[in-house]
């Protein structure tokens, strides 16, 4: 996130400039107060994504409202307690290729 990058970068030049970063307490206290804003962000971003939900995708329900059944998963032929078929791990592993 870019304003994740800018408070960083806010952070460390303060930090710069206002602390002495001549001992290992000082470099290490630096860490954490770069670490910081990130924390805070994620933590806000965490909180903003629960109170307002996921994020909607044109074309896509995802109400569970419904009653409706999910749909049936084609075994192949091979009962129901096949698993998942071979074409599909073929077609997937074909994906990263």
């Amino acid at each position: 996130m870019l304003t994740d990058n800018i408070i960083t970068l806010f952070v460390q030049a303060i930090f710069i400039w206002k602390v002495d970063l001549s001992t290992v307490r000082a470099v290490l206290w630096f860490n954490i107060a770069t670490i910081t804003p990130t924390f805070i962000i994620g933590i806000l971003t965490t909180f903003y994504g629960l109170a307002r939900g996921g994020r909607r995708v044109a074309g896509i329900d995802y109400s569970l409202e419904g009653n409706e059944p999910l749909p049936a998963r084609s075994t192949g032929g091979r009962g129901e307690d096949a698993g998942v078929s071979p074409d599909f791990i073929f077609e997937s592993a074909s994906l990263f290729v």
